[in-house]
């Protein structure tokens, strides 16, 4: 019985998607954290100033 569940258990498991960047994308720095994030995914503010998140803008906000 649980060598059946196993076998039919096996086609079903889940796969981890993992996000995939463009290759030769720029890297920008989040001025709120630090982190490196591709510079298609940064929330920016003017010229110079990038966030990697809304939560890291609200975050940085509150510490000034």
């Amino acid at each position: 019985m649980f060598r059946k569940m196993r076998q039919v258990s096996k086609g079903t498991e889940k796969q981890i998607e993992t996000k995939q960047n463009p290759p030769n994308v720029p890297l920008v720095r989040c001025v709120g954290c630090g982190n490196w994030v591709a510079e298609t995914e940064v929330l920016k503010m003017g010229n110079k100033i990038s966030y990697c998140s809304t939560a890291c803008i609200e975050k940085n906000v509150k510490t000034r």
